[in-house]
């Protein structure tokens, strides 16, 4: 231990000035710590007299009765990053088990799987990207012209998904902080024209498919041995008149069962002796929708319901015999999947068939081709001209009266030529007097 120099007392007797004969003019300051048998000192800084150091004794003093705050060193963490592949990967199985919980549905499970791996992770390869903590506030820029081919719509739509992807990556903190708060993908903006994707069908290229369908379609399938054959046609037609008259998605129509459906016989056609078939409407309720809120739907294809319905049950008991074709049973169920639901794709191809096949005008505002989806805006642009109050409209087709009003920019208006262009001939001319006020 060094020898002492000098030491003093100072502070009334709590603490003592003392400097070291190796070094006599630095000087400290020590007490006694209370309770304890130990001292606790500090250097008197700026100090080279011992007048000097007692005079800033009161300073130390202080200090060790000053609460310091704990100083934490701030530890670098390690970024938290990893693959782009194993990231996407742990996305859809977190999509997954919110499928599993109902709170997605399992379409957008599958969804998110084919964009994330055919499109994203290509594109970000493209950039040079592999890990997570790459991504920049830039780096969706040129998604747009990666997916050049497709439409603004589609690309709006994916760049959406993309972006429920990254607020993934965020809460993961997968994501550098200093990008995570910015916006990472880009706004694309969509023209009117543009959301003419599925133009409504005509009345003249209605009556061409629909012939064309029932009259050389359907009948070519008696050239057919096979009798799957016959029953897709059948079941294909009979799938495009509900399209077209009850307003329903395919999605919607795809879910639709027996149970769902009711006949209502309401009488003759018309007054006339002649015709004496049944006016037969179909009340269906659709349960499973797009927007989760159910809804009822009076349609005017009843006929070929029952018609559908009678050849299905024959095809049944010719065929198959199936246990499965009861009132669960689904209308344009697949026999050979236990009545399940046929894909969607098969339907969208053989349209594409049909309607390449004819000479079609297409509708006025759309250079779009006609789809199976075009058979839902036909429903509505129909019952629009018809003059079907839009709230009675907006609960049949589960659109928002908001919506439906957007449909009154793209209505045909040529189709109410002759009322709209009535001369008021023989019509008689309304008196017209002038009421006086009693200014002079």
């Amino acid at each position: 231990m060094p020898k002492l120099h000098q030491k003093v007392s100072v502070l009334e007797g709590n603490g003592e000035v003392l400097s070291y004969q190796e070094r006599p003019d630095v000087f400290y300051y020590r007490e006694l710590v209370e309770g304890e048998r130990r001292y606790r000192s500090m250097k008197i800084e700026g100090v080279d007299t011992l007048e000097d150091a007692k005079k800033k004794s009161i300073d130390c003093y202080t200090k060790f009765r000053t609460p310091v705050a704990k100083i934490f060193a701030s530890v670098k963490k390690r970024k938290r990053t990893t693959g782009i592949g194993r990231a996407i990967s742990d996305y859809l199985l977190e999509s997954q088990k919110r499928a599993d919980l109902d709170e997605i549905k399992q379409k957008t499970v599958y969804k998110r799987k084919l964009l994330l791996n055919n499109h994203v992770a290509p594109y970000l390869e493209s950039k040079g990207l592999q890990k997570t903590q790459e991504i920049k506030e830039d780096t969706f820029n040129d998604y747009q012209h990666y997916r050049k081919g497709a439409k603004r719509l589609t690309v709006k739509v994916e760049l959406k998904e993309v972006s429920c992807f990254l607020n993934y990556l965020k809460q993961q903190r997968l994501i550098a902080s200093d990008v995570a708060g910015l916006k990472l993908v880009p706004t694309i903006k969509i023209k009117k024209d543009e959301l003419l994707a599925n133009p409504a069908i005509g009345p003249d290229d209605w009556n061409k498919i629909w012939h064309y369908v029932k009259d050389i379609y359907l009948k070519d399938a008696e050239n057919y041995p096979s009798h799957r054959i016959h029953y897709w046609r059948k079941q294909f037609y009979t799938f495009i008149m509900v399209a077209k008259n009850s307003g329903l998605r395919p999605i919607e129509l795809h879910k639709l069962q027996w149970k769902n459906i009711e006949l209502i016989d309401l009488g003759p056609r018309s007054s006339s002796s002649t015709d004496t078939r049944p006016h037969i409407v179909a009340e269906i309720s659709a349960r499973d929708t797009k927007t989760g809120v159910p809804r009822q739907v009076p349609a005017n294809c009843g006929t070929q319901l029952q018609e559908w319905r009678i050849y299905q049950r024959s095809y049944n008991e010719k065929w198959f015999k199936s246990t499965d074709y009861n009132e669960d049973a689904h209308v344009f169920g697949n026999f050979y999947n236990h009545c399940r639901p046929y894909s969607h794709s098969g339907f969208n191809r053989t349209w594409k068939q049909c309607v390449d096949k004819l000479n079609l005008k297409g509708h006025w505002a759309s250079d779009e081709p006609y789809t199976i989806y075009s058979m839902r805006s036909t429903f509505v642009e129909d019952h629009l001209m018809r003059g079907t109050p839009i709230a009675e409209l907006a609960m049949m087709s589960g659109h928002s009266p908001q919506v439906l009003l957007q449909h009154y920019a793209r209505l045909d208006v040529r189709r109410k030529t002759r009322e709209l262009t009535e001369l008021p001939i023989g019509q008689k001319r309304e008196g017209r007097k002038v009421i006086d006020l009693g200014f002079e």
